[in-house]
């Protein structure tokens, strides 16, 4: 009885051990799917103007390298409110994301996300409103300067911008 239980315990040592080992190499084998997967995006910084009240929108290329089996859908979310994000497969597999917005913002993040493996890429945004044209004020009131004080002027004193809401005074 002694020598069956011996030969019992050995028997159960020896399947535990095979167990473990077959579900060693079986983890191993599998390995990451998400090793070498990336996203990455074509910009790193877009500026946008907005003329005339509209902006003109520009694109953003989203590129999904890795394991072909993995899904190749992104997220996108910006932190402005003044930004409008759209998405669209292209033929080549790639998203292509168009950014426009409502208002003036600087240094707006986009943060692009796979939806599996949740690997991210940024770029930033900048939305301006350029100067159509540069006007010169006729000044009629009497610039002087009193002895020993101070004076400020300023830009906005001797020329119109337009449009009003320029960004690049």
């Amino acid at each position: 009885m002694k020598n069956f239980a011996k030969i019992k315990d050995v028997f159960l040592s020896i399947t535990v051990a095979l167990a473990m080992l077959f579900i060693g190499a079986f983890l191993v084998g599998c390995g990451n799917k998400y090793e070498g997967f990336s996203v990455s995006v074509s910009q790193d910084r877009v500026t946008l103007e907005i003329v005339d009240g509209v902006c003109v929108p520009k694109t953003v290329v989203v590129s999904v390298e890795g394991d072909a089996s993995i899904s190749r859908e992104v997220s996108v979310s910006s932190d402005s409110s003044q930004l409008n994000l759209s998405t669209e497969m292209s033929d080549q597999g790639e998203t292509v994301i168009t950014v426009s917005a409502s208002g003036v913002c600087s240094d707006a993040v986009v943060v692009v996300k796979t939806l599996e493996g949740n690997k991210t890429a940024t770029f930033l945004v900048d939305v301006e409103v350029p100067v159509k044209m540069i006007s010169a004020k006729s000044v009629t009131d009497n610039l002087f300067v009193v002895k020993g004080q101070a004076k400020e002027l300023s830009a906005s004193a001797f020329v119109e911008f337009e449009p009003k809401n320029t960004t690049q005074k």
